[in-house]
């Protein structure tokens, strides 16, 4: 959809391209190509900038996943142990290998 920007020196402008290559090409005609080529320049710093905190962003978020993935693997694993102390007759064994396997995929995940 075209956008219509008024100039300060009473002249219109549509927008038909992206912004930043309108901003260019009205920077380059009204103050030159050095004031285009810094706005060019500093555009793609942005852009840069950008790429780099959604790469963050999308790191942080695998690893709340493994963190989440983590707990739930341990919720499981206090629910088998709840139901070993539960039974009528305590196995030790049974019970020591479940706090065990639960403690290492802890341990492991810290």
């Amino acid at each position: 959809m075209a956008e219509t920007v008024y100039l300060s020196d009473g002249t219109t402008e549509i927008i038909f391209d992206e912004k930043p290559v309108f901003l260019e090409r009205l920077i380059r005609e009204k103050l030159g190509d050095d004031a285009a080529r810094c706005f060019s320049s500093y555009v793609s710093e942005v852009e840069e900038e950008l790429k780099y905190t959604q790469e963050s962003e999308d790191e942080k978020e695998k690893v709340a996943d493994g963190y989440i993935q983590m707990c739930r693997d341990a919720m499981e694993q206090f629910s088998l142990i709840k139901a070993a102390l539960n039974a009528p007759r305590l196995d030790r064994k049974k019970l020591t290998a479940l706090a065990e396997q639960g403690f290492n995929d802890l341990y492991k995940n810290l």
